[in-house]
């Protein structure tokens, strides 16, 4: 055999023992810490099966998102109210949904496709009484359209968020979508 053959051979060899050894270290490793985010969750019967259908609100986090007695949080379907860092607009949203949606509401949740966000949230349209939050709060002025693969109820909200801007409720007759909620958290707005 050339000496060629013997090199090629010898680096084969050298990788083939390599690589067994690193497969080897692998196995014996601990185990993988395991992701600190939730997986977003399709519904499926046995998560619906599991999951609140009403929520009494302890605390607003936001103009779109609260938490529920059992410490679960709740994000708002197909609307994005302005940041609490978005002064004053954001403090604005949530005074207003504090004034429909008070501690100590009770609250009907309706789930769509996905029921969680990558932070553990539920994702739910939120109803009280007869009254779909996401709508009220679009109506009023003070949410933008936000939508991803929930869509059930998009016109309705499309439609109130386009009179209210058409109307310049809420926010949109004091500048409050100068900067977009998602363009704030992307950090796209200037000073």
């Amino acid at each position: 055999m050339s000496a060629r053959r013997w090199r090629r051979l010898l680096i084969m060899l050298v990788v083939a023992a390599v690589t067994a050894g690193v497969n080897a270290a692998r196995s014996t490793a601990a185990p993988a810490r395991p992701n600190p985010r939730p997986k977003v969750e399709r519904t499926s019967k046995a998560r619906r099966d599991s999951t609140p259908t009403h929520c009494t609100i302890t605390k607003l986090a936001d103009g779109d998102s609260f938490t529920c007695v059992g410490g679960f949080q709740v994000r708002m379907l197909l609307i994005d109210a302005p940041e609490g860092a978005q002064r004053p607009w954001g403090d604005q949203a949530r005074d207003h949904l504090r004034g429909l949606l008070p501690k100590d509401s009770v609250v009907r949740l309706e789930f769509d496709s996905t029921t969680t966000d990558r932070f553990g949230r539920y994702l739910a349209y939120v109803w009280a009484g007869d009254v779909m939050l996401s709508e009220r709060m679009a109506e009023d002025g003070y949410v933008v359209v936000l939508s991803y693969e929930n869509v059930r109820y998009l016109d309705r909200i499309t439609r109130a968020v386009e009179r209210a801007q058409k109307e310049k409720r809420g926010l949109w007759g004091a500048w409050g979508f100068r900067c977009l909620p998602r363009d704030f958290r992307a950090k796209r707005c200037g000073a």
